[in-house]
């Protein structure tokens, strides 16, 4: 019996998780395809993508010096869905 409200939480993710696999979505941790933004509380959405944690600590590193009262956040991918790609026949 699922007696939490941490643990409704984390049967409601494993449902979840299981109902896109069966639609045959792909998860896949990201390992070394990890990427990274930088984000300003109250800016606008991070545009650019850094491909390494040292290109946007540098970059976030470089921000706040260039604004010292704004805070800077690393944001870093945690998992990457995707759906393959089914091709048609025409015929």
């Amino acid at each position: 019996m699922i007696s939490t409200p941490d643990d409704q939480a984390f049967a409601r993710g494993w449902q979840a998780a299981w109902s896109m696999f069966e639609a045959g979505v792909v998860i896949e941790k990201p390992h070394h395809s990890q990427v990274h933004m930088i984000w300003c509380e109250g800016g606008p959405a991070p545009r650019h993508l850094h491909r390494s944690w040292k290109s946007a600590r540098d970059e976030a590193e470089r921000l706040a010096k260039a604004n010292p009262s704004k805070r800077f956040h690393i944001l870093s991918s945690a998992q990457i869905y995707s759906l393959p790609v089914v091709e048609r026949s025409h015929g």
